[in-house]
């Protein structure tokens, strides 16, 4: 329950409930910490017993010792502070985690700077990473109400803790804290930042500022977490520089005592100093501490250095250089280094000023060349603006294209890609240019043959030239023509394809029509590639395919082209499933297939989950079937779930188990991204049977807490698991879903959350109950002619209803289009009739769209779309067409719901068919038996109940056979049929009068 919620709650009395409750025997423990919340915010008087119990207890949970200490604080009352001792001491009976909940949320308050050390330096000492804690205890000592004093109080201490814990880093050679301890140094930096702020400057502050600045900085940051410490550095009058300057080298000499004066002096002024050194605030300070002939050797030799370095220079040549040496003409040992410093001034090594002068001519051939290709472009312009025809011809047309090409890369948002933009070059040279450098690229890119993969010399693998990439832009240029495939030759559509494998980041947005034109072509360039791609052997576990990746977030037209060759790589892949296990097998065969998955069509899918279902009772257990298991359940759910509940019976329950790795393996989104939530299509009790195995063997009490950064493994990714499936169940919706809420409570095995399932499914109910209330606008509108908008997927399925008995009114009145309709023989020319009366009788309740296409790229006949963006979807058939009875029916599961209604905003559709001839007959699929239009809707509704019995929860399946047969004959015809009527028995007693 959100805090807010709790604290309106706590204003009322309700302690002697609390109390009741309590006393009445409360087994959740989200109830019971709910309770122990709500006497902690309302203050409750009464229940302080409660609380000291609770909090003396060492066998309760630690959230609720917490809070009950949270209530005797509020209260202020006296056994309190006995229990804050014993836990910021981890007493016999207090844990680490609990203190360190009470030092973040008493302090400064409730938890005094001694107890607060005293944890400190036992977390210190402890091994485990605790950052979050020394973050949070920072952020307090900079934001609490804490006097100069108490802040004085802490700096001995952390000062000490953070030298004592320091360590050398040999690998990124500094001094810092090792890695899984409590960080001390940033507590330190905080007290020392809060010190500074207040201007209490003293030299033990600045030491320990100095200390903290070195110790503190972060590896992956190391000048962002410093920035507010360095910033006071920089507020310092420039009498404390030298404090400063000291402070380090102390430091610096102590921890890194086998280092020369000059690798101490590098250390100071070049590796994240806390000051930055320069000639007018630090040249006088230093003068006078290199004069000082009382101070060590190794401590002038580093200002010596400092010296030099800040000493201002006139064109390359160090001035006030007799300063210098006066100041060091006592020591000879420090005239000779000044010596050896001016000559390194004077001389440089012949090595360095070869790489200077090289570095400084590098830098005049970029300006060059940067010059050069502006006064190309500013050329380039002015001519093609100008005079195109000259631009473009052939002598100038390359420098042209390069040049556009370059300005094209450097756009804004261009990635670094030359791809066609009029409108930038129509605003730039105007529509008359830009359409000649059309036509000129077009002819460019057909002049050029790019190299594929496969026929690239070992090392140019993923090496080609820019001029591939220049020409690419020109496809680009005449893809602007909707049917430019269309007058391609065969050749210049296998030139094309080669260009397509030149992009990096997907397919080029003209290779569908490229594929509608040539689809063998198209086929026979990319799928040899991908060939090419999955027979090469990486030699490491990251084996992956740019080609591959490219199909499966592509268009899915595209990707249907290479269903069959890669439906034969799989068939033919026995080789990597049935060797041992690599990663690099495993990845080729799991990108093959996340292209089937993705695009792949029925038949491809079912003999898929035939392939998972072998391969999973093959590989009876190892990595293999943790994959195949996997694909089964993405490619078939059911019997994916079915094999998966068999698996989790025969295994046993054990913390990091082979059960555990296999529902980890399910759940890891790491592993497993961009595939769906194979489980939406599961029944509710389905869903109960698998949130069971799931809690079986993930139990909670075996949950792994990580405290710092960790690498998730199987058992994290189970745990996952089981809150997915759980909270799934519980978000289902409908009566089935409602059924396996409450068989989940009534559970033993889930008696510890009885409560809280029920009262979950209460809530889920009440908000589909509410989801169908309208506010008193939508009410309003109904007085004026429009209808109240649908609010839930069955409002939209019963509005569906309603609109499809006003069709087949429609059609038994004296001006209905029945005879028109029936005239119609093709469902693309009887839509739009259709789609119309839904139209004129939506009063403002939904839209309506005609041929609307899917995520999967599947066009709908008619879709009624709800403003609360709820979808209905109607596929039509024609009667007369040559369909069979079982077509018509599959069409149902087939179509209808496979292909419109996966979404959770679409889970209402009708199958239309329309009848004109009233002999027209249909075979039953099952019985064999001949069915007319009545016949017809018999069998189909029952297909489309069985349907939605499968779907659950609010989808509504429909088949309506739309009757167009003439309702009454003609006036002639009539009485024709009455006259032969008439006579017929006349002529049947004749034939049987004996003569």
């Amino acid at each position: 329950m959100p805090n807010l919620q709790i604290s309106r709650l706590a204003k009322q009395p309700l302690g002697n409930t609390v109390l009741e409750l309590w006393n009445a025997g409360i087994e959740n423990p989200e109830i019971r910490h709910l309770l122990l919340q709500l006497a902690s915010s309302g203050g409750y008087g009464q229940c302080a017993d409660l609380a000291a119990s609770i909090a003396g207890d060492p066998k309760a949970e630690e959230q609720e010792r917490f809070e009950a200490l949270m209530l005797l604080t509020k209260l202020s009352d006296d056994r309190a502070a006995g229990f804050i001792e014993s836990t910021m001491s981890v007493a016999e009976g207090w844990t680490q985690s609990l203190a360190r909940w009470v030092g973040s949320y008493f302090y400064p308050e409730h938890v005094t700077d001694a107890q607060l050390l005293k944890l400190i330096e036992k977390l210190v000492h402890a091994p485990g990473d605790d950052t979050h804690f020394a973050d949070s205890i920072a952020h307090l000592i900079e934001t609490a109400n804490l006097d100069i004093e108490r802040l004085k109080g802490l700096l001995p201490k952390l000062t000490e803790l953070t030298c004592e814990m320091v360590a050398l880093d040999q690998d990124e050679d500094k001094v810092t804290e090792p890695i899984g301890r409590f960080r001390v140094s940033r507590v330190l930096r905080a007290v020392c930042v809060r010190l500074l702020k207040q201007n209490t400057i003293s030299s033990e502050l600045l030491g320990a500022a100095v200390i903290a600045f070195r110790v503190a900085r972060s590896s992956h940051d190391p000048h962002g977490e410093n920035t507010d410490l360095a910033k006071q550095f920089l507020k310092l009058p420039e009498r404390h520089r030298r404090d400063i300057f000291d402070a380090d080298y102390a430091w610096a000499v102590g921890q890194y005592s086998d280092r020369t004066s000059r690798g101490i002096y590098a250390r100071l002024v070049f590796l994240d100093s806390p000051l930055p050194y320069s000639g007018k605030p630090d040249q006088s300070w230093i003068m006078a501490a290199l004069g000082e002939t009382g101070r060590d050797t190794g401590y002038r030799a580093v200002l010596l250095h400092l010296a030099v370095y800040v000493l201002p220079r006139k064109e390359g040549a160090l001035t006030s250089i007799k300063a210098v040496r006066r100041a060091v003409a006592d020591s000879p040992a420090l005239v000779a280094q000044l010596n050896e410093l001016i000559a390194a001034e004077t001389s440089a090594d012949p090595n360095i000023t070869r790489m200077q002068r090289e570095q400084r001519e590098r830098q005049k051939q970029r300006e060059r060349k940067l010059a050069k290709e502006r006064k190309q472009w500013h050329e380039m312009w002015r001519l093609l603006a100008k005079k195109p025809t000259q631009a473009l011809a052939p002598n100038r047309l390359k420098n042209t294209i390069w040049n556009i090409s370059l300005a094209l890369r450097n756009k804004p948002r261009s990635e670094g890609y030359a791809r066609w933009d009029r409108t930038l070059l129509e605003r730039s040279f105007g529509k008359v240019a830009t359409d000649l450098l059309r036509e000129s690229l077009m002819t460019y890119w057909r002049g050029l043959r790019p190299t594929v993969r496969s026929e690239r010399e070992a090392g140019d693998k993923d090496r080609y030239l820019i001029v591939w990439s220049n020409a690419l832009m020109g496809i680009y240029a005449e893809a602007e023509d909707a049917t430019w495939a269309t007058k391609l030759s065969v050749d210049e559509a296998e030139l094309a394809a080669r260009y397509a494998l030149l992009e990096l980041n997907g397919s080029p947005s003209w290779l569908v029509a490229l594929c509608q034109k040539y689809p063998a072509v198209v086929e026979r360039v990319i799928g040899e590639e991908i060939e090419a791609d999955l027979s090469e052997a990486s030699g490491s576990n990251q084996w992956h395919s740019m080609r591959l990746q490219s199909l499966r977030h592509g268009h899915s037209e595209t990707a249907k082209l290479f269903e069959p060759r890669l439906v034969a790589w799989l068939k033919g892949a026995k080789g990597l499933m049935h060797q041992p296990h690599t990663m690099e097998a495993e990845n080729k065969l799991d990108q093959v297939i996340r292209v089937l998955l993705a695009h792949g069509s029925e038949k491809a899918q079912r003999w898929l989950g035939e392939l998972a279902t072998r391969e999973v009772r093959i590989a009876t257990e190892g990595p293999f079937l943790l994959f195949w298991l996997r694909v089964l359940c993405q490619v078939n759910c059911h019997r994916g779930l079915a094999v998966l509940l068999g698996l989790l019976e025969r295994l046993p329950v054990e913390k990091n188990g082979w059960a555990i790795r296999v529902i980890g393996r399910l759940f890891d989104e790491r592993s497993n991204p961009g595939l769906g939530n194979w489980r939406t299509t599961l029944q509710p009790l389905d869903m109960l049977r698998l949130v069971k195995a799931v809690h079986r063997h993930v139990l909670s009490e075996q949950d792994v807490f990580h405290e710092g950064v960790y690498t998730p493994g199987s058992r994290d990714h189970a745990e996952d698991g089981r809150r997915y499936v759980f909270d799934e169940l519980m978000s289902r919706t409908g009566p089935e879903a409602m059924t396996a809420k409450l068989a989940l409570a009534n559970d033993p095995d889930f008696s510890y959350a009885r409560d809280h399932i029920s009262q979950l499914a209460r809530e889920r109910l009440a908000a589909e109950i509410d989801a169908s209330i309208f506010s008193p606008d939508d009410v309003a509108k109904s007085f004026n002619g429009r209808e109240l908008t649908p609010q839930t997927a069955s409002d939209m399925a019963d509005l569906l209803v309603d609109r499809l008995d006003d069709l087949q009114d429609l059609m038994l009145r004296d001006t209905a289009p029945r005879a028109a309709w029936a005239m119609v023989t093709d469902e693309n020319a009887l839509r739009p009739a259709i789609a119309r009366e839904f139209e004129v009788s939506s009063y403002g309740a939904y839209t309506v769209d005609q041929e609307a296409v899917t995520a999967d790229g599947k066009e709908t006949d008619i879709r009624l779309r709800a403003l609360a963006d709820l979808q209905a979807t109607i596929e039509l058939k024609i009667g007369e067409k040559p369909r069979s009875g079982r077509e018509l029916r599959d069409t149902i599961e087939d179509q209808l719901i496979n292909k419109y209604m996966a979404h959770s905003k679409a889970r209402a559709g009708c199958l239309l068919v329309t009848v004109k001839n009233p002999d027209k007959r249909w075979e039953h699929p099952e019985t064999g038996a001949s069915l007319d239009r009545h016949g017809l809707q018999e069998m189909l509704s029952e297909q489309a109940q069985l349907a939605q019995q499968r779907l659950g929860g609010y989808a509504r399946v429909l088949a309506r056979v739309l009757d167009l047969t003439p309702r009454l004959p003609t006036e002639a015809k009539a009485r024709i049929t009455k006259a032969d009527a008439g006579r017929a028995p006349a002529r049947q007693a004749a034939k049987y009068t004996p003569t």
